[in-house]
């Protein structure tokens, strides 16, 4: 089976599908669109004929300018479309659904749950019988 051999989804199920992505894959999806904005406005600023070169001040100055303009690229749903197909990659149309978001947010609050031992009164005993030896 080709890529190419895949109908796309109706538009109400592509709709419906956002929802079932997890905050975190469209965090990453977001930044790496971010990351890929700022890095074409550099080059694009790099081809710009300057008569006197900048000093270090204006150096700082448009690198802060130019993540701002990043972000303002890259923000919303919208932005340049490389967020949508970053997630097509990362977390593809058929994963997009209600249990697996279920399940990848059972594993997460798994993940941070602390870790606590079974049964620290003998594990405290053991440690004052070790000191004692």
């Amino acid at each position: 089976m080709n890529i190419t051999d895949k109908k796309p989804l109706p538009i109400a199920s592509q709709s419906k599908s956002k929802e079932f992505v997890p905050d975190k894959f469209k965090e990453v999806a977001g930044s790496m669109e971010q990351q890929f904005s700022e890095m074409m406005l550099q080059e694009m600023h790099k081809t710009i004929d300057r008569t006197e070169p900048e000093n270090n001040a204006e150096t700082f100055y448009k690198s802060l300018q130019t993540q701002e303009y990043a972000k303002s690229l890259s923000n919303g749903d919208d932005g340049t479309g490389l967020k949508k197909m970053i997630l097509d990659q990362i977390y593809p149309q058929h994963m997009r659904n209600e249990i697996n978001f279920r399940r990848f947010q059972g594993q997460q609050l798994a993940a941070n749950q602390p870790k606590m031992p079974k049964k620290p009164e003998q594990q405290l005993i053991q440690g004052k019988e070790l000191n004692h030896e």
